[in-house]
């Protein structure tokens, strides 16, 4: 079965090199789905989308891309 989100570990990656506020503003969700996301991990389509805005985190490089893709 695919997991439909990923890891906890990955997603604080993210969630920190984004930060928590602008990750909310840009994917139009609260803050409360924000911390949601780090404790359950972000949803892949989110994931995904992400990945396509913001390119050039340099946290991509420690996510494998097939993860992502």
């Amino acid at each position: 079965m695919i997991n439909s989100k990923i890891s906890i570990d990955y997603s604080r990656i993210v969630i920190e090199e984004i930060g928590r506020k602008k990750l909310a503003d840009t994917c139009n969700v609260g803050l409360s789905a924000i911390s949601q996301w780090l404790n359950r991990g972000i949803p892949m389509p989110w994931a995904k989308y992400l990945r396509l805005r913001f390119p050039r985190l340099k946290c991509w490089k420690n996510i494998p891309e097939d993860l992502v893709k």
